[in-house]
C-alpha cells in the first residue's frame, strides 16, 4: 500500500496534476463518477470538493439514470471519471458520451491504456496493487486528496470564504457531536 500511495507522485508529473486542477477550477460544473469500488472515491471527491466549491455534482445513477445525469454536462463542464481494471462499463459509457459532446474528461485510472484514458482530456494514474483479491483503493484516495489540496490552494480567498460558510452552516445544524462541557476529550 505504501507503493500504491507513492505511485501517485511517481506516475504523474506536477504539470499533469496542475493541468487537471486548472481544468476543474475553470469548469462551470464538475461531475464526479465512479461505480462499484470507485463509487466511494467519487463520493469522497465530490463531498470534499463541495466544501471548497458549489459547482460539483455526484452522478450516482439512482434508478438507472446515470447516462441522463452525465447528459447534463456541456462544453464548459468537466467530468471526473474514476475506474481501474476491471473497468466498470457504466463509467466507460459515460466517458465516451461526455467526450463525444465535447465535455472535458478527467480520467483517474490505472493505465494510459484504460478505456477512460483513451477519451480523456487529462489522465492521472495510480496503481491498485494489493495483497488481497480486491484492488487497493488507497492510491486513488491519495490522488483525490492531492487534487483537493491543490484546488484549495488555487482557490485562495474564495475557498476560505466558502469554508467559513460551510463551517457556520455545520455549526448551526449541530452536525458534529460536542461533549456536554463543550470541551473535546483529551
Amino acid at each position: 500500500q505504501v507503493e500504491d500511495v507513492q505511485s501517485v507522485l511517481a506516475l504523474n508529473t506536477p504539470a499533469a496534476v496542475e493541468a487537471v486542477v486548472a481544468a476543474i477550477a475553470d469548469a462551470r460544473r464538475v461531475g464526479f463518477i465512479g461505480v462499484r469500488a470507485s463509487f466511494g472515491i467519487a463520493f469522497e471527491f465530490r463531498y470534499a470538493y463541495h466544501l471548497i466549491a458549489r459547482n460539483g455534482v455526484l452522478f450516482e445513477g439512482i434508478g438507472g439514470t446515470l447516462q441522463d445525469q452525465v447528459d447534463t454536462l456541456g462544453r464548459n463542464d468537466v467530468l471526473v471519471a474514476i475506474s481501474h481494471e476491471p473497468y466498470s462499463m457504466p463509467t466507460v459509457r459515460a466517458v465516451d458520451a461526455a467526450a463525444a459532446r465535447g465535455v472535458g474528461v478527467v480520467a483517474l485510472t490505472d493505465s494510459t491504456l484504460s478505456p477512460l484514458a483513451r477519451k480523456a482530456t487529462h489522465t492521472l494514474l495510480y496503481q491498485t496493487d494489493s495483497v488481497s483479491f480486491f484492488p487497493s483503493m488507497i492510491a486513488p484516495l491519495a490522488l483525490v486528496e492531492l487534487l483537493l489540496a491543490r484546488l484549495a490552494a488555487r482557490g485562495g480567498k474564495a475557498v476560505l470564504t466558502r469554508l467559513a460558510e460551510v463551517e457556520r452552516r455545520l455549526v448551526e445544524q449541530h452536525a458534529y457531536w460536542q461533549p456536554a462541557n463543550g470541551k473535546s476529550p483529551a
